[in-house]
């Protein structure tokens, strides 16, 4: 945009709040000083000779910036003191390094001339009767160009310094409300990811009940389906099959090679038990079935049946 000083004839005073599409930047109860101060029309520049200062390097990555179509008045306002942090900027001259922020001007789109309306008539005619229809369409303010604006035939754009964004433009993950719709990375938009519900926080949420969202949200945490039972944390497809007489896994099969028995064990109705021919005499659950009841004459067929010396013990019996 260039701008140009101006003298305004105009004197008028109005309250404003800047509700600015990047929030740090919005400011309530703002005052402005009703005279124009700047008129400033579109530009494309190019920069033929730039110098810096020796203290200074070169500004690094030059931005050209999105083109506008529209001029601008901008008036004076007096604003609260925005909390606005050091922040990096770009433009055809460089990046930099901008702080200490004040409000001075508001800058809103304009037409040159007093605003004008396109009116179609249409005429029907008929033996008796004559119809006449007046339709007024108002002058359409379009500053990026995407066929929404202020009094445009396609309807108002909540962003009109973006093409990208206006009522017909696809939602994205990018946290801005593209579509105008008033909601901001909604589900089922563009660069979503498929969460599923996870009630029990483990990591697998149920396979049926899944939201395309651009963040988790709402339980829909998980991004791995296949949760058997979502009810319970140690029950998902990632987990020990344990004998327990459940599908702890979520493979549809119960106790298959499952863990926690010991030694000389099996897994029998969700309980373990003694492989045959072993006991567990100590009763130490540590060691499992510890004791082959089939050769040893201290526990010869059965715990605590002593053979007597010197006998010994074969197949359960003392010999």
């Amino acid at each position: 945009m260039k701008c140009y000083k101006v003298k305004d004839r105009t004197n008028f005073k109005a309250e404003v709040d800047l509700a600015a599409l990047q929030s740090e930047f919005g400011l309530e109860h703002c005052r402005l000083k009703g005279k124009a101060k700047l008129f400033c029309v579109p530009v494309d520049t190019t920069v033929t000779k730039i110098r810096y200062k020796r203290n200074h390097g070169a500004p690094a990555a030059a931005y050209s910036g999105p083109e506008y179509t529209n001029d601008r008045i901008c008036y004076e306002i007096e604003c609260p003191s925005p909390e606005i942090p050091e922040v990096e900027a770009s433009d055809q001259f460089g990046t930099r390094e901008l702080k200490e922020f004040e409000p001075v001007l508001l800058c809103t789109p304009a037409v040159k001339g007093i605003p004008t309306t396109t009116t179609s008539t249409t005429t029907t005619t008929t033996t008796s009767t004559t119809t006449t229809t007046t339709t007024t369409v108002p002058t359409c303010i379009d500053a990026d160009g995407d066929g929404y604006g202020a009094g445009c035939p396609a309807g108002p754009d909540c962003n009109d310094a973006d093409p990208n964004v206006n009522p017909a433009a696809p939602e994205v993950c990018d946290g801005i409300d593209n579509n105008c719709n008033g909601l901001i990375d909604e589900e089922g938009a563009v660069g979503c990811t498929s969460f599923y519900l996870d009630n029990d926080g483990d990591g697998f949420g149920q396979s049926g009940s899944s939201k395309c969202l651009c963040a988790p949200a709402g339980g829909y945490t998980a991004t791995l389906g296949g949760d058997c039972n979502d009810a319970n944390p140690n029950i998902n497809p990632a987990a020990p099959e344990v004998c327990d007489g459940i599908d702890n896994n979520c493979n549809g099969l119960i106790d298959e090679k499952a863990s926690g028995c010991g030694p000389n064990m099996m897994c029998i109705g969700g309980l373990c038990a003694c492989n045959e021919g072993f006991a567990d005499c100590n009763t130490n659950a540590a060691d499992g079935c510890e004791t082959a009841i089939l050769t040893d004459p201290g526990n010869c067929g059965g715990c605590g049946n002593v053979c007597p010396a010197p006998s010994t013990c074969s197949g359960g019996v003392c010999f």
